[in-house]
């Protein structure tokens, strides 16, 4: 690839800038538009989702509300069974004839039950208005063609026969049943309509049926009534098994089945069924339209309708198209507007630069005069600072250079970090000259101070550095050669040799011949002065010896005595503690019998105690036998009144039984006035809402009735066991006044035994105080014993103290007269040394 070149920073960065500006736009803006189109795909998905939704709640309670009545007119005819109290079948007819004309928008209402079970007369029904041949009870009234209700008998349930589902499936399932939509003739007019049927069940035992016709009519006029998404929404109502119950737009195709209505999805039947079937609930895309699939369950029927609703995806998401477009159309204004900010951008960096490559041209040149003005606090900024802090530095080094021109050798020489070589090396220049000025200076001051042995370090330096410290140390070298030969013979005579002389080799003259001379007298008369010293020495080691032998004598005898005394103090220490040994006895006998004495007048006082306790446990055993007896008395007294109650609680259970009786009675009422209600028409409806209320009072004062019943079972059962539990506990306090006596006996024989006890007790403290004085007395004499001893140890300790004392000094002495030896063999041995 050709590399591209610019001939100004400016053209790269607005080149560079562009092109980053608007993949970047591009990328935003793709991902925004994208996530704009999904977020409002989504939201048409819900909202036809909803739409559907809505409709199924109306489908489904348009039907519940007909299970509503049909449950209502089952649990009539259960509570009548439960009951026993089983109106007529003509009232049953009336009250059915009474919902029709209450529920005008359904076609027909019914009762079937199995063959005698409601009054075992079938036989006598047989060809009757309103059953078949059987007899058989049922209760069928259906509308003809001007809408009023009329007899009508039911058709095709038995098993086996054609279109007997409706009776049969709740008959083996006991659950709720809608039949499958069907165009049925009834009263000479063909009516589209389904059967909701409720099993009736008798302590779980099928009985029979109730149902209600609902047409379907107005489920085409609901989905005709979808209007959304400029007319181009389509709704369908499907049953379970796949019949059409309405379809916008074709209203031909209402109770045919699915695969053969000329339907959009008429040729996906099979799946669709199976979807309906299965309960599907979603929404999804296909074939160019938005289709949601919403379930409706019918009453407990398990068999849930469905509602499908289609709507094309072009007329569903035109929102989310234009919505697209218009962000597509903000995203390309700002990418514009981005593209003006970065040419003036790009000029603004450039601008600066420019200005600074000037100044670095002027700096190149070696004038350092100038300064550059820009004030920014982005990179250009701070390269300008830089720049600055650049030209600051080669300012600085420039007056140093001057300085150490002039020979000012303190002068700081900025560095500006660890990479600015010009700067180390002006400092490494500067250094060097400093050390070569200290070495001179030291030298000098060296051979001021008389230390002519020192020489410079020639090796700290390079070329002409070097030269001048060498030619320093060659002329030191050349003048010191008779200074050094006077300081190895003044080392040899600090060495103790005095036989040695100045060295005739080494060559001098002037005042160094007089060094000479005076060197070499120094050796002879020293030698003299040491040979007399040595012989003083050696007089004094003898005597010395002597003196050391007399201590030792002294010493060993001093020993003797201090060990003699050490023996006494000893023994006298042993004596002390044996002594102690008995005191220490003697006080733990006093104490022991002390403790006696008080133990011994501690039982004395709980013997009067317990003699006062014995006689108030004696009051209270004849106070606790008059408890005892009045116990009995509140015990008879409790008896008799439960007795009471129990014949109370048989009078209140009569009263139940009649309260029971009443609510039967009322019951029977209530449902009579249901059927006359009924007979009535709009006319009762009132009143057949009261008769509704004062069955459900009834029913609650018969369960009240029947609460109160088990109540008083139980309380006469508990009362019963109250009056058993009193007798046994009657027999018990009989029993506890016996063993109350018998504790008064047993009280006056400790009454008798405590007092003997005091006795006793009286005359062992006596004993004891006794005791205590006699151990008391021998006390007193041991503490003479123990203070005798104690003197004795103390004088022996002193005599043995003043025995170690004169050791100790004799030791010292010894010591002393040892050092002295050890100084003079010291001494001896450092004469021996030198040579005279």
């Amino acid at each position: 690839m050709r590399q591209l070149h610019f001939k100004s920073i400016r053209h790269e960065i607005l080149f560079f800038g562009a092109i980053a500006l608007v993949i970047v736009s591009c990328a935003i803006i793709g991902y925004a538009s994208m996530s704009q189109y999904t977020i409002s795909v989504q939201g048409s998905f819900t909202q036809v989702k909803s739409l559907s939704s809505d409709q199924a709640i109306i489908l489904k309670d348009e039907i519940n509300r007909a299970f509503e009545v049909d449950r209502t007119l089952a649990g009539s005819i259960k509570g009548s069974f439960e009951t026993g109290k089983k109106p007529s079948r003509e009232d049953i007819q009336a009250m059915i004839y009474g919902l029709m004309n209450q529920y005008v928008q359904y076609n027909g209402i019914y009762i079937v039950l199995e063959p005698n079970v409601w009054d075992g007369q079938d036989s006598n029904y047989k060809g009757k208005e309103g059953t078949d041949e059987t007899g058989q009870f049922m209760a069928y009234y259906s509308r003809d063609t001007a809408g009023k209700p009329k007899l009508d008998k039911v058709y095709s349930f038995h098993e086996g026969e054609e279109g007997s589902e409706f009776y049969q499936i709740p008959k083996k399932s006991l659950k709720e049943y809608v039949t499958e939509p069907y165009p049925w003739e009834i009263q000479g007019r063909k009516i589209l309509l389904s059967s909701v049927v409720v099993p009736i069940l008798v302590d779980g035992k099928f009985v029979g049926i109730t149902g209600v016709d609902v047409p379907l009519e107005n489920i085409q006029g609901l989905a005709d009534s979808v209007h959304a998404y400029e007319n181009t929404a389509k709704i369908y109502f499907i049953s379970n098994d796949g019949i059409v119950t309405g379809a916008t737009g074709y209203p031909d195709t209402v109770g045919k089945a699915l695969g053969n209505a000329s339907l959009p999805f008429s040729g996906q039947a099979q799946s669709i069924l199976s979807d309906i079937q299965k309960g599907r609930n979603d929404v999804s895309e296909k074939q160019g339209a938005i289709t949601a699939y919403t379930p409706v369950q019918i009453g407990n029927s398990e068999k849930p309708w469905s509602v499908i609703l289609t709507v094309p995806v072009d007329i569903a998401t035109a929102e989310a198209r234009m919505n697209t477009l218009i962000l597509l159309l903000i995203g390309g204004f700002f990418t514009v507007i981005g593209l003006l900010l970065l040419f003036f951008a790009a000029k603004g960096i450039a601008r600066p630069i420019e200005q600074i490559t000037s100044h670095a041209n002027i700096i190149a040149e070696g004038e350092l005069g100038d300064e550059i003005i820009i004030e920014r606090s982005d990179e250009i900024g701070r390269l300008a600072d830089a720049f600055r802090r650049m030209l600051s530095s080669l300012q600085g080094k420039a007056l140093a250079a001057d300085g150490i021109a002039a020979g000012d050798l303190s002068v700081d020489i900025p560095v500006s970090s660890d990479h600015d070589l010009l700067g180390k090396s002006m400092i490494q220049m500067r250094d060097t000259i400093k050390k070569m000025v200290d070495i001179v200076t030291n030298l000098a001051h060296q051979a001021t101070e008389g230390n002519l042995q020192v020489r410079g370090d020639h090796m700290q330096f390079q070329g002409e550095y070097q030269k001048i410290v060498s030619g320093i140390n060659e002329t030191l070298d050349a003048v010191i050669k008779p200074v050094n030969g006077t300081m190895a013979l003044a080392k040899i005579y600090a060495s103790g040799d005095y036989t040695a002389r100045f060295d005739p080799a080494i060559p001098v003259s002037g005042s160094f011949i007089t060094l000479r001379d005076a060197m070499n007298q120094i050796g002879e008369q020293s030698s003299g002065a040491v040979s007399g010293v040595k012989e003083q020495i050696e007089s004094v080691v003898g005597s010395i010896e002597e003196t050391n032998a007399s201590l030792e004598e002294v010493s060993a005898s001093s020993a003797r005595l201090a060990s003699s005394s050490g023996e006494v103090s000893a023994l006298a220490d042993s004596s002390l503690e044996g002594v102690s040994q008995v005191l220490h006895a003697m006080d733990d006998l006093s104490v022991n019998i002390t403790n006696v004495a008080e133990m011994t007048d501690t039982v004395a006082s709980i013997t009067r105690t317990t003699d006062d306790l014995s006689t108030q446990g004696s009051t209270l055993a004849h106070q606790a036998e008059e408890k005892m007896r009045n116990i009995t008395s509140s015990i008879e007294e409790s008896n008799r009144t439960m007795s009471e109650m129990s014949g109370q609680m048989e009078q209140i259970g009569q009263i139940v039984r009649l309260i029971s009786d009443i609510a039967d009675q009322t019951n029977l009422l209530a449902l009579n006035a249901a059927i006359e209600a009924a007979r009535a028409g709009d006319a009762g409806r009132g009143f057949s809402v009261v008769a509704d209320e004062v069955k459900s009072l009834a029913i609650e004062s018969q369960q009240s009735a029947e609460k109160i019943t088990a109540m008083i079972t139980t309380l006469q059962r508990q009362s019963s066991d109250a009056s058993n539990a009193m007798l046994r506990s009657s027999t018990e306090v009989v029993s506890g006044n016996k063993a109350v006596n018998e504790t008064l006996d047993v009280f006056s024989q400790i009454i008798t035994h405590v007092g003997q006890i005091s006795e006793h007790v009286s005359t062992v403290a006596a004993a004891a105080e006794e005791q205590a004085a006699v151990v008391q007395e021998i006390t007193a004499n041991i503490n003479e014993v123990e203070d005798q001893v104690k003197k004795t140890a103390e004088e022996a300790v002193s005599s043995a103290a003043a025995t170690e004392e004169t050791s100790a000094a004799l030791d010292q002495i010894a010591r002393s007269v040892s050092i002295v030896a050890q100084a003079t063999d010291r001494i001896n041995l450092e004469m021996g040394r030198f040579k005279v």
